[in-house]
């Protein structure tokens, strides 16, 4: 399982979630692509084939309340001999 992430307090306003750590990012994803997350990242893992990471792409998050957000996800990695590190950025779209 995929299970690190933290919020900082202002970006947690997007979806009202409270400062977030050791918790699948899947939580903050409709379930139609929560439900499909790991497999992806497992996939990429065995792979190498990119999809997202490096490309940015805009995607919905869901609200706390199950309400559907526009953003715009970054994802970057780091690899550290076979440990993987993936770092996202959720920007809010107007």
């Amino acid at each position: 399982m995929y299970s690190l992430f933290v919020l900082k307090r202002k970006d947690a306003k997007v979806n009202h979630y409270p400062n977030q750590v050791s918790r699948n990012v899947k939580m903050l994803m409709p379930p139609e692509y929560a439900s499909k997350h790991d497999s992806y990242l497992a996939e990429y893992i065995k792979t190498g084939q990119k999809k997202i990471i490096g490309v940015g792409r805009d995607l919905v998050a869901q609200h706390k309340s199950g309400a559907l957000v526009p953003i715009h996800l970054s994802v970057s990695e780091k690899r550290d001999g076979d440990k993987y590190i993936f770092t996202g950025i959720i920007q809010k779209k107007e």
